[in-house]
């Protein structure tokens, strides 16, 4: 049977006989010698456009820090890259809007005066950003990057992809062989990351348990009837997946990301708790995730640096460390670059998965506002 490492099932064959011109590509860093200098880096749309490489990584050290959206501890991947990106250059990372997802950082910012992050980070599958909120920037790696992984103009790339699936503490619940068994447990208490009608991740996992039904026409009917039956049985939480709630033991099991799947499993590791993840067999989801620059970044030159670092040798390794699959994996795994022994941090699949589109996933999230506010009213 055919395996799929998470998230990209095509990038192996796009890539793997993918050259790199007869410029110099360098493993350490992730860039091509030979750029020349034309403009400014506070609009340029490729490090040639800053004055090449060395000027671009200057004038980031000018910018001193860099501001990015979200939670680093929700996202311990993006938190280590980000550390490894400020302990290379130098240049301190400041989080904002921990709740935020890509529509609210883009309301959010839209206010004048209010904070900017540099770089938006975009939810797996969502529309594409308003193109006069975001800067193009094609990276050094832009061309070797797939077409459905990048806009044309460098608006958005993805930088990384993850598998739907759900984590439990076998601590407490002992060892589970499926994702059925573990929802047919009546002591489970099982919580998603979020409200479906607002959350990208919360609305993926509506796709997943309308696929593990059956169910593919992203409806979130028959994802809705098994959350009412949990809510009827008492075992779906309402907190949302959070690390304070899997410690305190109020939250069981978790739907989210493979890759935040792993940051739980690290966290939990110190508190002596060993938490699994499975995914369900033929429900496989998965999505890509994604950053934009922010046409008003108060740091523009660091913002284009974090974009390039994002695919770096030294990044990409980081991030499949972290359970992502890295756009890149599979040209970097041809090279030696990184070791067939990676694919042990990754959730291999046995089927090809289902990459729902943005269309999908705002159908289920309209279709379960109604049904969500029903099991946990606001007013």
């Amino acid at each position: 049977m055919r395996k799929f490492a998470s998230g990209l099932v095509t990038v192996a064959v796009l890539l793997a006989g993918t050259g790199c011109s007869s410029q110099s590509y360098h493993r350490s860093s992730g860039v091509i010698e030979g750029l020349q200098p034309s403009a400014t880096c506070a609009t340029a749309e490729t490090a040639d456009d800053c004055g090449g490489w060395n000027t671009l990584v200057k004038e980031a050290r000018k910018d001193k820090s860099l501001v990015l959206a979200g939670d680093p501890d929700a996202y311990p991947l993006l938190a280590a890259t980000a550390k490894a990106f400020a302990k290379h250059y130098d240049i301190k990372v400041n989080w904002i809007m921990p709740d935020a997802g890509t529509s609210e950082q883009f309301a959010r910012t839209a206010t004048s005066g209010s904070e900017q992050p540099d770089a938006f980070s975009l939810d797996p599958n969502s529309p594409a950003p308003p193109l006069d909120r975001v800067a193009r920037y094609r990276v050094v790696q832009f061309d070797m990057l797939p077409d459905e992984h990048k806009d044309a103009d460098g608006a958005r790339i993805h930088d990384f992809s993850g598998v739907m699936a759900i984590g439990y503490n076998q601590t407490r619940l002992g060892e589970i062989k499926s994702v059925a068994e573990l929802l047919a447990k009546t002591r489970v208490k099982v919580a998603l990351p979020g409200d479906p009608a607002t959350s990208s991740s919360a609305g993926h996992s509506l796709l997943m348990l309308d696929a593990l039904s059956g169910s593919r026409d992203a409806s979130g009917a028959a994802a809705m009837q098994e959350l009412d039956r949990l809510a009827r049985s008492g075992q779906l939480a309402p907190d949302y997946t959070e690390l304070a709630a899997l410690r305190s033991g109020t939250v069981d099991a978790a739907i989210d990301w493979s890759y935040v799947q792993k940051g739980y499993a690290s966290q939990l590791k110190k508190d002596k708790v060993v938490w699994r993840t499975l995914v369900p067999e033929g429900a496989e989801v998965t999505a890509h995730h994604g950053f934009a620059v922010n046409a008003a970044a108060p740091h523009p030159a660091a913002a284009r640096l974090w974009q390039e670092w994002l695919f770096t040798t030294p990044s990409q390794i980081l991030l499949t460390k972290s359970g992502a699959m890295p756009t890149l994996y599979h040209y970097l795994q041809s090279t030696g670059a990184i070791g067939w022994s990676a694919t042990k941090t990754l959730q291999v699949l046995e089927a090809e998965p289902w990459e729902p589109q943005p269309a999908d996933l705002e159908k289920a999230r309209a279709g379960a506002q109604a049904g969500w506010k029903r099991l946990f009213p606001t007013d």
